[in-house]
């Protein structure tokens, strides 16, 4: 498998959606707090792409205290997972005919 990490990549309308409560969602989405020293594969991470993002990436990580693991880091060379990893939610859910656990927003 390598050192990666698996990841989903955002491209947003900021004047849809902030940056700020894409964090938001974020941090309430998942457990922040996973031990360091599991596979790479796994780990919390926000990659920004600016340092408006860092900034906004690095408050709400340190509002979540000391036990956040997430790493903030800068965004870099990005490779697409295999073709059957794409858009996963949206196949189990043709599969399923039902919501495939896909939340809509917004």
């Amino acid at each position: 498998m390598g050192d990666h990490t698996e990841a989903i990549q955002i491209t947003f309308d900021p004047n849809v959606v902030s940056y700020d409560t894409l964090v938001d969602i974020f941090f309430d989405s998942h457990a922040c707090s996973r031990p360091v020293g599991k596979k790479r594969q796994y780990i919390s991470a926000i990659w920004y792409a600016s340092e408006e993002q860092k900034a906004v990436a690095e408050a709400k990580k340190a509002a979540m205290g000391p036990q956040c693991t997430t790493e903030v880091a800068p965004a870099g060379p990005w490779y697409d997972a295999e073709e059957y990893h794409q858009k996963y939610i949206q196949k189990a859910k043709s599969k399923s005919r039902g919501s495939g656990g896909a939340c809509a927003m917004w």
